[in-house]
């Protein structure tokens, strides 16, 4: 019987709809929370990958609302014709700018 078995995820959010800072700051929450449990290397194999898998899609879904924000104040900016520099590509698909 696993010591330290993962606590369930919070709850998944409709796919459709857009990311809150709530859910955002949870997940990041939960994330923090799973990079450490696997750096303490106390975990099973087994629990690893549980913990890595469900760590995988906090991941995505933090990536997720991030691009959203930048989105959004992108779109603010373009309004009192502003920009930012942005450093690095806008995810980790795009290409350097």
């Amino acid at each position: 019987m696993p010591k330290n078995p993962p606590q369930p995820a919070t709850p998944q959010p409709d796919p459709g709809a857009e990311p809150t800072l709530e859910s955002f700051e949870k997940s990041l929450a939960r994330l923090e929370e799973i990079i450490r449990r696997l750096e303490d290397g106390r975990l099973s194999l087994e629990e690893s990958i549980q913990y890595f898998s469900e760590g995988m899609k906090l991941h995505a879904q933090c990536e997720q609302a991030l691009k959203g924000a930048r989105q959004k104040i992108d779109l603010l900016l373009e309004e009192t014709g502003r920009s930012i520099p942005w450093p690095g590509p806008a995810s980790p698909d795009d290409p350097p700018s």
